[in-house]
């Protein structure tokens, strides 16, 4: 194994391990990851021994664009806009593999996730390479993120280690959020992991739910912590979680602690719910998941968003945003005169009805 800073490396001297059945750790926009050449077995192999991956779990590959993805894989319209639309970024996208790759690449079904990031080492590296490279995170299993190098040499197993033929250093990178993953693998779209919406570094606090009425309860509590700022300020509760997550129900809670009386439902296809509340404002509930959000956001003009951000009788409104992390950037740069708490409810997937909630302010 040989590690080098990456300003003392050519691309070419990288390609030229890669073509030698190399397994490399690699800096990319999220952590540092490992790359191989996804349809080479002798290759594969070294990374799935590395790894201890799991039979029938997926390794994510980086493509340079749009018609490399198409060489490896069927798009479908619903996912071709997508990808014209939001790469290179921060997103992976599960498609139909067309079967070109070396055996534990795919997923058991057949699919296979591809990544475009926005980050010029690694797409540079694959373009120069002529064909995808693998993009799964360096650490082994159940393992720490790997931001710098030492978080992988200090927890790998050593033995491990003797996988690795190169690892190149770009010193500490920053702590971004993993990608997020969409399956477009047929005609019904699925988020299956979302990179996290509390900002990095920032203090958060977080509770288990055990059940719909818990998640309920827990919203009702935060909402009684908070709803003092409704009296100068409005209060935005900005949700991520995947479908099912229980985002509504949470919300439900919200509503109980402001006394609304309605029913409160999933705002999907109507985009927008509002409820009045006996002291003159409302609790807005917004589902952006249907909106096709631009770099300048006008669909957030259309359902006068901004509006809901001004007085209404003797108080500011509270509102609620399921999907936000579609709009982070907006929310990030809104009014400072604002009480923006970030939530995030992850499914425990080994135990379907607990959840993990976090919140940071």
């Amino acid at each position: 194994m040989q590690i080098v800073q990456q300003n003392e490396i050519s691309l070419a001297d990288i390609v030229a391990v890669l073509r030698r059945n190399g397994l490399i750790i690699y800096p990319f926009d999220t952590c540092y990851g490992l790359v191989c050449d996804p349809t080479n077995q002798v290759a594969v192999d070294k990374l799935l021994k590395y790894k201890a991956r799991r039979e029938g779990k997926a390794i994510s590959v980086t493509v340079k664009d749009i018609a490399m993805i198409e060489e490896y894989a069927v798009i479908n319209d619903t996912a071709r806009n997508f990808i014209q639309n939001f790469l290179p970024g921060p997103f992976t996208v599960v498609l139909q593999s067309r079967h070109k790759f070396a055996d534990g690449i795919e997923a058991e079904n057949g699919t296979i996730g591809i990544r475009i990031p926005n980050y010029r080492p690694i797409v540079d590296l694959v373009g120069l390479y002529g064909s995808p490279l693998t993009s799964t995170s360096a650490n082994q299993s159940y393992q720490k993120t790997p931001y710098k190098i030492s978080d992988i040499l200090d927890y790998a197993n050593r033995r491990d280690l003797d996988y690795i033929d190169l690892i190149v250093d770009a010193g500490d990178l920053p702590k971004n959020p993993p990608s997020t993953v969409i399956d477009f693998s047929n005609d019904n779209i699925h988020v299956l992991r979302k990179g996290s919406i509390i900002p990095e570094g920032a203090d958060f606090s977080q509770r288990v739910s055990n059940s719909v009425a818990d998640t309920i309860a827990i919203g009702k509590e935060l909402m009684q912590k908070y709803r003092t700022n409704l009296q100068y300020r409005p209060v935005i509760f900005a949700l991520q979680g995947d479908m099912g997550a229980g985002k509504t129900h949470f919300t439900k809670g919200l509503g109980l602690s402001l006394g609304v009386k309605e029913e409160i439902n999933s705002p999907t296809f109507v985009i927008v719910n509002e409820y009045n509340l006996d002291t003159g404002n409302k609790l807005y509930h917004i589902d952006t998941w249907r909106l096709d959000i631009s770099a300048d956001f006008h669909e957030l003009d259309e359902i006068q968003f901004v509006n809901m951000l001004r007085k209404e009788g003797d108080s500011y409104n509270a509102i609620s945003i399921e999907w936000s992390d579609k709009i982070v950037d907006y929310l990030n740069k809104i009014d400072s005169n604002i009480k923006l708490i970030w939530v995030e409810i992850v499914i425990d997937y080994q135990s379907p009805n607990k959840r993990i909630i976090k919140w940071s302010e």
